[in-house]
């Protein structure tokens, strides 16, 4: 507000009579003023409230600016809190995305790598398998061939010994002489841990000795002799017995191909065993065993002696002849059954092996599937 100084009443009039002014009221104090007065009062007044307002504008104004300043800096603040804050969740979101990617791609990559460990082990399993039964197949094949070549030899034999002979037009002694070295290779082979030698030509015995040994000790001795002859003669069976008793051996057994009339495989001659020369290694399995039976047992002679007549009533019986031959015949049928299983198996490996390709196939799919899902999470 501006001071305004009252005005002085007392000059207003200064001849009544000649002219009267007319008087307004001080919008200030309501005093007495002249009309011009109060005009100036007012356009006083009235400059006063424009400077008033003018002021209270720009006052407005810059509180105005200033409201609008802080609000572009709290807004621009809040602006840059909420961006750090959206980067901060999107390199949090970032991160685990790309966290869950690389387990994702780990576990793709594990799975691939089992599923190609499966697959090498399948498939050299199958190797396997396909080598083992192959080796399997090859053992049968050759049991079978076996079975047949030994069933070929039992029928033929008579007859190639003969042939033998005549082609060769060999002496008898030379005959004896090839299969007593085919009988001391045999019993070589099948008795490798006993003493085996052979008689010399000229020296009284018979043609091989055997001495059965149990635990470096010698238990007993088995003497052989071998006659390859068409036609038997007595004075075999009486030679190789005077040979067991001047030699105080256990057992004596001739192998030959010809028998007492009415005997055949083989029999009892003049106390020594006859068996063709097939059976000669079975009879030597048995009677070894009687000889360490005996030794272990600490059997007297008079006992060894009974035992021993027991045991060759039984080898000379029809059922030793019957469970023998059974024996052969299961064997026949056991090589038989051996042929027929391969058969079987040759039809099974054939399925297994589908079935593997099937399953490379199944593995092979599983393969492509783990690489279309790495190659999409890597995209």
């Amino acid at each position: 507000m501006i001071p305004y100084k009252k005005a002085s009443m007392t000059a207003i009039v200064s001849v009544p009579q000649i002219a009267v002014v007319a008087l307004e009221h001080c919008p200030l104090c309501d005093s007495p003023i002249t009309r011009k007065q109060f005009v100036e009062i007012q356009s006083r007044i009235r400059e006063q409230e424009q400077r008033k307002l003018e002021e209270q504008r720009r006052s407005l104004e810059e509180h105005q600016r200033k409201l609008d300043e802080q609000y572009r800096v709290k807004t621009e603040a809040f602006r840059i809190e909420t961006q750090n804050k959206a980067k901060a969740e999107a390199d949090a979101r970032v991160f685990t995305i790309t966290r869950e990617r690389d387990a994702a791609l780990a576990q793709a990559k594990t799975v691939q790598e089992h599923a190609e460990e499966q697959t090498k082990k399948a498939v050299a399993d199958a190797v396997t398998k396909a080598r083992d039964a192959i080796v399997q197949d090859n053992e049968k094949k050759e049991l079978a061939r076996a079975a047949e070549a030994a069933r070929e030899h039992a029928s033929f034999q008579k007859k190639i010994d003969d042939l033998q002979r005549l082609l060769a037009d060999k002496t008898a002694n030379e005959l004896g002489d090839d299969a007593e070295i085919d009988l001391f290779e045999t019993l070589r082979d099948v008795f490798p841990d006993d003493r085996i030698t052979r008689i010399k030509k000229g020296e009284p015995g018979a043609d091989i000795k055997q001495e059965v040994i149990y635990k470096g000790v010698v238990a007993g001795a088995i003497l052989f002799d071998s006659k390859n002859r068409k036609a038997w003669q007595s004075n075999f069976a009486t030679k190789l017995r005077k040979d067991q008793v001047d030699g105080n051996a256990d057992h004596a057994i001739l192998s030959t191909t010809a028998f007492p009339s009415g005997k055949k495989e083989f029999c009892l001659e003049s106390g020594v065993i006859l068996a063709r020369p097939g059976r000669i290694c079975d009879l030597a399995v048995l009677l070894r065993a009687e000889i360490i039976k005996a030794y272990v047992g600490g059997l007297a002679n008079q006992k060894r002696s009974e035992k021993k007549d027991a045991l060759y009533q039984y080898i000379a019986s029809d059922e030793y002849r019957q469970k023998t031959a059974e024996a052969n015949r299961l064997a026949n049928e056991l090589l038989n059954l051996d042929a027929a299983e391969t058969q079987e198996h040759r039809r099974t490996w054939e399925k297994r092996g589908r079935l593997i390709k099937q399953q490379q196939r199944a593995l092979g799919d599983v393969g492509v599937e783990i690489s279309a899902i790495i190659e999409g999470k890597s995209a």
